[in-house]
């Protein structure tokens, strides 16, 4: 499969989560990976099974009837099973690592439910997904699942990834639907190209090889720098007032600002979100998964982050940020990719486990002896 415009599009962001180079080489199937759908974009590609490799890894990867990582869901749901429905991107589906090691399954391990059901996890996280696809994904399809508890991840790079959606919003101003390629496909983002096709016809010709590679050449993440500033540029300030009450062009202006109103278009998400799963007596929970945010394991997360970390910080119930969990050169991370390895799946499982544990309103407990 040729990388796609997501891997250039996060790569670019300074901590995406498509490593340079993490181009995939082998597949056990033509087309394995990702199919689109009307509303989300794409899911992945349902009852498939493919190879997942890259410089860093090679995994097996199998999914379900419904497009999801995993097994098949039960329906309706066993009488002794406390499921929980997780919503996220990369992070969610465990890239790099086998599905037994990954730190939601192993998290479901470590769990059991007070009443003594047995906890079962639908992991509803797809790859280059960001919080409208998983808003989305909740409300259409999500809820019908039987959850008995809701954890949402988010996403360190999940503001500027928001700015390049191109998404529908209904007259609650919350996303419907969402056009979005799957991070594996082939091609650049048209403005992107634009661009490109003003350099000299050798120079375009020796970056998009290079891009072909799996490389970001020096010009064309300068191009998608220079895009991004300028569509926030183009957008102008970020909207005043509450999101519910705005013109639905300005929310849509809005998220093209920056992470300002970013922000708080996903606190209005989340809102709707909570309110959805209060209706059918389903808590929901929030994380925040920090990728690998500088070459070398160096540095802090980007700008845009802090904004969102101080708002979740202010969040009730607690939210869980894994900035603080995991070194950024204790081997945490892969060499060449932000993602998670296989030695920090069983610390997040760990600290998510005994984060939700210590609710007591969602009825979970630490298998002793775990």
């Amino acid at each position: 499969m040729a990388i796609g415009s997501a891997l250039v599009t996060a790569a670019a962001a300074g901590v995406g989560l498509w490593l340079v180079g993490a181009l995939p080489r082998a597949a056990s199937a033509p087309g394995a990976g990702f199919a689109p759908t009307e509303t989300l974009g794409f899911l992945l590609e349902p009852n498939s099974e493919w190879r997942q490799v890259t410089a860093d890894f090679d995994v097996q990867v199998r999914s379900n009837s419904l497009g999801l990582r995993g097994p098949e869901v039960v329906l309706p749901k066993p009488p002794n099973c406390y499921r929980v429905l997780a919503l996220g991107d990369s992070f969610t589906f465990g890239w790099g690592v086998d599905f037994d090691g990954a730190w939601l399954v192993r998290m479901a391990r470590e769990l059991q439910a007070t009443d003594g059901r047995s906890v079962e996890v639908v992991v509803a996280g797809i790859p280059g997904w960001s919080p409208p696809h998983e808003f989305v994904y909740l409300e259409q399809r999500g809820l019908e699942l039987q959850p008995d508890l809701v954890l949402w991840q988010l996403c360190s790079n999940d503001l500027l990834e928001m700015e390049r959606l191109d998404v529908q919003i209904d007259a609650r101003r919350l996303p419907v639907s969402v056009a979005a390629e799957a991070p594996l496909s082939a091609g650049l983002r048209s403005d992107w190209l634009a661009q490109l096709e003003q350099l000299d016809e050798s120079e375009r010709q020796r970056i998009l090889d290079t891009y072909r590679g799996g490389h970001i050449d020096p010009v064309l993440r300068g191009i998608i720098r220079s895009t991004d500033a300028a569509r926030r540029e183009g957008a102008g300030p970020p909207p005043e007032g509450e999101v519910v009450d705005l013109p639905l062009d300005e929310v849509l202006r809005g998220l093209r600002s920056g992470p300002e109103f970013g922000v708080r278009y996903i606190e209005h998400m989340l809102s709707a979100a909570r309110s959805l799963c209060a209706e059918r007596g389903v808590p929901l929970r929030i994380m925040l998964a920090q990728a690998r945010s500088k070459p070398g394991g160096a540095g802090k997360p980007d700008d845009d982050v802090a904004a969102l970390r101080a708002w979740l910080s202010r969040q009730s119930p607690r939210v869980l940020d894994t900035v603080d969990l995991l070194p950024f050169d204790g081997g945490f991370f892969f060499s060449r990719d932000p993602h998670w390895t296989p030695a920090a799946q069983p610390l997040v499982a760990r600290a998510v486990a005994g984060w939700l544990a210590e609710d007591a309103e969602l009825g979970l407990v630490l298998i002793p002896g775990r």
